[in-house]
């Protein structure tokens, strides 16, 4: 009656509901003393419908700090990535050192930065020609460096 009960109102799985329900009928069997009279049947659903919002409950917190788990899990994944092309962003630019400081600097503001050919070429007063030749060739050159096609 009480595992029916719970499984009908609370929409939680049978195997839940029967542990709820011998809780629920445990701890009535030890508050026996405190029974006041009245239904007996209300009294012991009463405890399992106060049994099963503590099991929500607590569901609902494990499963947020499950959630805020996996998403420090995540985090740290995404630091290593992060770190991990910075790393390689760091070699490629020294790679581009090498060769120009003005491919350098067209680099940097590039894919650093974030700028546009056009204000590239304004910022550096080149043209706006070099600046794209100068990261075309620039490319061509590190994946043949790399190996990448």
């Amino acid at each position: 009656m009480i595992k029916k009960h719970l499984i009908s109102q609370f929409r939680m799985q049978e195997w839940d509901a029967e542990d709820i329900s011998s809780t629920a009928i445990f701890k009535a069997f030890l508050a026996l003393n405190e029974y006041r009279g009245g239904n007996l049947d209300s009294w012991i659903i009463r405890i399992s419908k106060n049994e099963a919002l503590e099991f929500l409950r607590n569901q609902k917190r494990r499963r947020y700090c499950e959630e805020k788990f996996f998403e420090v899990l995540k985090n740290r994944e995404d630091m290593k990535e992060k770190e991990e092309k910075e790393r390689l962003a760091g070699k490629i630019m020294d790679i581009v050192k090498k060769k120009s400081m003005l491919n350098y600097e067209i680099f940097r503001l590039r894919f650093r930065k974030g700028m546009k050919i056009e204000d590239i070429a304004r910022f550096l007063n080149v043209k706006e020609e070099t600046v794209y030749k100068r990261v075309r060739r620039e490319i061509e050159r590190l994946r043949k460096i790399m190996n990448i096609y």
